[in-house]
């Protein structure tokens, strides 16, 4: 079993591994924060992958970033053609590399669902009642994203 504060660090230096390994450029990670129960809404900035956890914790983990930095992950990854879809799918597909890092260092029992992908807004049924929700603000080349992690221990 983890405190969330250690949680929240593996959470932290995932992402800014995940941008420096992916990119080979550091990305900024502010400071954690806690998200008011109705505030889900504000997080979400365009494209947002969400990825359930079962096992030893239970919840999601959320990532969302503006479309423009959508497109420049696309573009950083060689794509010569960027659409909608190609986006949606680098947002997956870095809500899927974080989280499996995460596995890597939390061990076997931090289970990780494919990534569903929203279409525009959070359906609340996706978040565990009762859990917090953390946010790290997550910034690459001026671009801004958002790491949201909804977990707690499983009972």
């Amino acid at each position: 079993m983890h405190k969330i504060e250690q949680l929240l660090s593996v959470f932290v230096n995932g992402a800014s591994r995940y941008f420096l390994e992916a990119t080979g450029e550091s990305a900024e990670t502010g400071a954690p924060y806690l998200l008011g129960p109705n505030e889900i809404g504000v997080v979400l900035l365009g494209p947002a992958a969400v990825i359930g956890i079962s096992g030893g914790h239970r919840g999601c983990i959320i990532f969302t970033a503006e479309q423009i930095m959508a497109e420049a992950l696309v573009r950083q990854m060689g794509e010569p053609v960027i659409d909608a879809q190609l986006c949606a799918d680098m947002i997956g597909e870095v809500a899927n590399t974080i989280s499996g890092n995460a596995r890597e260092v939390i061990g076997s029992d931090f289970m990780i669902s494919v990534p569903v992908m929203l279409a525009g807004r959070l359906d609340p049924v996706l978040l565990p009642r009762g859990v917090d929700i953390f946010v790290i603000p997550v910034v690459w080349r001026g671009h801004n994203s958002h790491l949201a992690v909804c977990l707690e221990a499983a009972p």
